[in-house]
């Protein structure tokens, strides 16, 4: 339930520090307009929002047969041929859905929508040329783009994402469509129940803080096209949180997902 199961679990936890949650954006800052606000928590008074631990973005990706080798060649054919191009996404809602509609509403394009359920049986019909593209997370297609069988156009953040290996030259969306303020940046997060007494969120933000400043973490997530990343206090990560709602509340409108 684009984890809202894990999330309703941690908020009912005893606050003593001991059950925590890796939390994201979605849960947080999308989930509650994606579902109506039928959410069985509130994201900002039922936590205590420690850290981000990473942060990421998604890559745009064609089976290598496709004729399209660069992003403006993609355009310029679904700007010829509106919903002929046929993207494989994750499902209703996910991070590839509400970047596929930020991509339309940014580009002036009308490509159709298949969601599928997960990641996998997208790609796998991707792989087969049942359909022609995605615009998923780095992590699971980044292999792909590296064996030659997918192609990646481009990434959804806002500059380049030159520390992954197979990605160094694939352009942003600052360089392909300047102006339309487009950032596809997700990221994920330590997060507790409500009513942490602050020594504990304090220790706790500070052990989090430590994990990820250790080198091994930056090497392991790199590669897969994550970044690691902390706030300088639970304070001011939910104070980040505040200002993130009201940006995934305009891509859940503009995807019209639910």
């Amino acid at each position: 339930a684009g984890g809202n199961i894990a999330a309703e679990f941690v908020a009912r936890s005893a606050p003593d520090g001991y059950t925590l949650l890796l939390g994201g954006a979605t849960i947080f800052c999308a989930n509650k307009f994606l579902y109506g606000g039928s959410i069985p928590f509130d994201p900002m008074k039922d936590f205590t929002h420690l850290t981000r631990v990473s942060i990421g973005t998604t890559v745009l990706v064609v089976n290598a047969k496709e004729p399209w080798q660069t992003f403006a060649e993609f355009v310029a054919y679904a700007k010829a041929n509106p919903g002929k191009i046929v993207m494989a996404s994750s499902g209703q809602g996910t991070i590839s859905h509400l970047t596929l509609a930020k991509l339309m509403h940014s580009a002036g394009i009308e490509i159709t929508h298949v969601p599928y359920r997960g990641l996998a049986p997208g790609l796998n019909d991707l792989l087969a040329g049942q359909v022609n593209m995605m615009f998923d997370g780095i992590p699971a297609l980044i292999p792909q783009v590296r064996e030659g069988k997918l192609r990646a156009l481009a990434v959804g953040s806002a500059k380049r994402v030159d520390y992954v290996p197979g990605l160094e030259s694939v352009p942003g969306m600052n360089e392909l469509l300047p102006g339309s303020g487009m950032d596809m940046e997700f990221w994920y997060s330590i997060d507790g129940p409500a009513g942490l007494p602050a020594e504990v969120a304090t220790r706790l933000h500070a052990a989090a803080v430590q994990a990820v400043k250790q080198p091994d973490y930056g090497e392991k997530l790199r590669p897969l096209g994550f970044t690691p990343i902390t706030d300088p206090s639970p304070a001011e990560f939910t104070a980040y949180i505040q200002t993130q709602i009201p940006l995934w509340q305009e891509l859940v409108r503009v995807s019209g997902a639910r």
